[in-house]
């Protein structure tokens, strides 16, 4: 292997000390024969935009290459290089630049073949990227990158975490960024006058360590797989340029017949389905709201637990979005006589446990009470600043307002919060189907904006008394004025 001759490229790499995708000097040889031949790179002018050690750069110097230039905005990495090279080479046949890529792109200055291995998903503007990088080459682009999930032959630009090495073993820069899919690659080069050169290239096999071409790998000895995570490619400069984009289309004023304009009236749109407080809902309800609401029954417990310490049984309490009544239920049960519900769904009025003390309302009626709740309902309301600011004008002095309501949640909660549904029972199929519908549907709200809109509609001591899985219960009062 021709690294085995020159360890120093390997041993020095903290890409050798990770578990998969490491660098060896099996793995690294191989990468370079498949990447870049000598037929390819002799008398040439190389550009390598993230060149890490310069190891391409080493390769394609022994390989009879003209000239080689490494860019690297990481200056630990430049040192390195910099040191290993000058042992095999003169300073007129290579240099490097310490400086962020797309600046130095952005330069102008052109090269034969540019280098763009474990780059492109350091980007999240990756199609800006790429067309940096057709500018700076005269003849071919090679590239290694990250796979993207193009499944039914879709193109693809994945945007999700992406890990970038840093000079430190184990710890990598990591944030969001974008991973160009093969044929989502082969659609953005052509644009941009480049066609591939050959097929997709495949280095040959790499026995001693992961192959991150063919490989899958199996993490922690659960049933976690990951696909094969690299594609290698050439494109070279065509004279002729395709130009398919919309954009250019527009431009120069390029117009084809669509048969979606000439037939629109035959067309027949089939509408996805909403959710819908319906029979069907309301006859599962009390089931839904337990596996799907977490601390369900104990925000109705903290609730009662406020009642019992601010108000008298006959205090006029209001429950909006009472749905089957369960609320009103257990209020009744604790000796409460003024307990009123507020519902605008058909179906669970009439399913309600107490439907003579339910109004049938799409806003906050007009009812002087003491202690209103609305307990995950204002999260399907679009003018909720409104209905807020109704709930406070009928408020009585010293009274309260409890709000509870679905907040946007990240990844990993949201994750956490589906294994809390699964943990009831709620099967995967179910919880993305109920996910789908409810688009469009229930618009979701930062827990910023409450706290800021609760106290510009004139409450007070706003606190927040429980929160799960981007569940937020809120709890607030109106001052005597």
């Amino acid at each position: 292997m021709f690294f085995d001759q020159y360890n120093e490229f390997v041993d020095g790499d903290v890409r050798s000390h990770r578990g998969t995708t490491r660098v060896t000097a099996e793995s690294l040889t191989k990468r370079c024969q498949a990447l870049l031949p000598s037929w390819l790179v002799k008398d040439k002018t190389i550009l390598d935009l993230g060149h890490c050690l310069g190891a391409f750069g080493h390769w394609s110097l022994e390989n009879g290459a003209a000239h080689y230039t490494g860019v690297d905005i990481q200056q630990d990495f430049c040192d390195k290089s910099n040191e290993l090279l000058s042992k095999y080479w003169t300073e007129d046949k290579y240099n490097i630049e310490c400086v962020e890529t797309l600046d130095f792109l952005n330069i102008g200055k052109q090269y034969d073949i540019v280098i763009a291995s474990g780059i492109i998903h350091c980007y999240f503007n990756s199609i800006s990227f790429l067309e940096a990088v057709a500018r700076c080459a005269k003849e071919v682009i090679v590239i290694e990158s990250q796979e993207s999930d193009e499944t039914d032959g879709i193109p693809c630009i994945q945007f999700k975490i992406f890990n970038m090495v840093s000079p430190n073993i184990g710890k990598p820069y990591a944030g969001w960024s974008s991973a160009v899919g093969f044929d989502a690659l082969r659609a953005i080069m052509c644009e941009n006058g480049f066609e591939m050169y050959g097929e997709r290239i495949y280095p040959q096999k790499i026995e001693a360590s992961h192959d991150a071409y063919n490989d899958d790998i199996e993490i922690n000895t659960s049933n976690i797989y990951a696909a094969p995570k690299r594609y290698m490619v050439r494109y070279k400069r065509t004279k002729r340029i395709p130009r398919t984009s919309l954009q250019y289309n527009v431009v120069n004023n390029v117009q084809k017949n669509n048969p979606a304009y000439v037939h629109a009236n035959k067309s027949k749109i089939i509408k996805g389905e909403k959710w819908e407080f319906d029979d069907t809902v309301a006859s599962r309800f009390q089931d839904e709201a337990n596996s799907n609401i977490p601390d369900y029954n104990r925000v109705i417990d903290l609730c009662q637990q406020i009642a019992d310490s601010k108000f008298t049984k006959e205090s006029v309490i209001v429950d909006v979005g009472s749905a089957l009544g369960y609320t009103v239920d257990s209020f009744l049960a604790k000796g409460y006589t003024n307990i009123l519900g507020i519902e605008s769904s058909p179906a669970m009025i009439a399913g309600s446990l107490h439907s003579d003390r339910i109004i049938a309302s799409e806003s906050f009626p007009n009812i002087p009470c003491d202690f209103v709740m609305a307990n995950w309902t204002l999260h399907f309301v679009d003018e909720r600043k409104k209905y807020i600011q109704e709930v406070y004008n009928n408020l009585n002095n010293g009274g309260v307002f409890v709000l509870s309501d679905k907040t946007p949640q990240s990844d990993i909660v949201k994750e956490m919060y589906y294994d809390f549904k699964r943990s009831h029972g709620v099967s995967d199929e179910y919880i993305y189907e109920k996910e789908k519908k409810l688009q469009g549907y229930m618009n979701l709200l930062p827990v910023q904006w409450y706290l800021d809109t609760l106290k510009e509609v004139g409450f007070s001591d706003i606190q927040i008394i429980n929160s799960k899985y981007g569940f937020v219960t809120f709890y607030c009062e109106k001052n005597y004025v």
